[in-house]
């Protein structure tokens, strides 16, 4: 399985495709927004739902650079970020492999533990919020690989 780079201006952290591309389509379903792809937080939802359903091995596009700055958008993606935060506290421990089939994320065998969702969302939310000072030259932090 490979690694992708999630960052804004040169700061992020690496992530794992797999539990990439589900935590995109996760958020994206979760991002209230516009329908016909005008403003850049309605492109950044259909990208994510592209991006989560063909999986490149090394190659997962956040691009959260095209909301960066934007208040708005920054601000809904967040709330957007902390309902699926929400909801996998609710959910219990793991996500079955019949959910996320349901989901369309696929390649997954096994049920996943939905604390690995949370530090995702962490991380994301560090970032957004400028909080993450890790570059690509570091991994030691890859948010949801903790068993």
């Amino acid at each position: 399985m490979g690694t992708s780079f999630v960052g804004i201006d040169e700061k992020g952290f690496w992530m794992r495709d797999g539990l990439l591309c589900m935590w995109l389509r996760l958020v994206a379903v979760q991002i209230r927004c516009g329908a016909n792809g005008d403003d850049p937080l309605t492109r950044l939802r259909n990208e994510w739902m592209y991006q989560s359903q063909i999986e490149l091995n090394g190659l997962v596009s956040v691009d959260l650079e095209t909301i960066a700055g934007n208040d708005v958008a920054e601000d809904e993606l967040c709330d957007a970020i902390r309902r699926v935060m929400t909801c996998m506290r609710a959910l219990g421990a793991e996500i079955s492999v019949e959910t996320q089939n349901l989901l369309g994320v696929h390649g997954w065998s096994v049920p996943v533990k939905t604390s690995r969702f949370i530090e995702i969302g962490e991380a994301f939310l560090d970032l957004i919020h400028g909080r993450i000072t890790s570059t690509a030259h570091n991994t030691d932090f890859m948010p949801g690989c903790r068993p």
